[in-house]
């Protein structure tokens, strides 16, 4: 039987995702050059192995389809100052329980959970300022409270 793509897409099992490519924005994060980012698929066996240390993490979407390059897409960056990065990023498994769920975050774990990975890094410094770079340098989708001149472009891009 041959595949039918129309049948695919209508039966609701794929996803848009706009993303905005900003390379003059990807530049100022230069000064990071010292973050060093370890990737773990977003499972429970595998947060388990996350450092109860701050940090910095990003989640990305990773097709694995075989043979082809590790392909990443990025949809949010977060940051874990007052816990460890194990205890902020389990948070995320218990979104849509809490008494005012951030829609767009339990969207992202539901539509891609079977592609959904972590990249994390611990921070000893300023992990807001890291942060807030990396935000300005991506504008990751899925991260609509944008700092600074930012503020309020990625509720415009992603969520009009």
């Amino acid at each position: 039987m041959a595949y039918d793509l129309v049948a695919e897409a209508d039966s609701g099992r794929h996803f848009l995702q706009a993303f905005v490519l900003w390379p003059q924005q990807w530049r100022r994060c230069a000064a990071l050059r010292g973050v060093v980012w370890r990737k773990i698929k977003y499972v429970p066996r595998q947060i388990r192995t996350l450092p109860n240390e701050p940090g910095i993490y990003a989640f990305v979407v990773s097709p694995s389809v075989v043979g082809t390059p590790d392909f990443n897409y990025l949809l949010y960056i977060g940051k874990a100052e007052r816990q460890t990065l194990k205890q902020r990023c389990r948070q995320y498994r218990y979104e849509s329980r809490r008494p005012k769920p951030r829609v767009h975050i339990v969207r992202m774990l539901r539509n891609w959970r079977n592609h959904l990975h972590l990249y994390y890094a611990p921070v000893p410094g300023d992990v807001t300022a890291v942060e807030e770079r990396l935000l300005a340098a991506f504008i990751p989708p899925c991260n609509p409270d944008l700092p600074g001149s930012l503020s309020g472009i990625g509720r415009l891009i992603y969520h009009a």
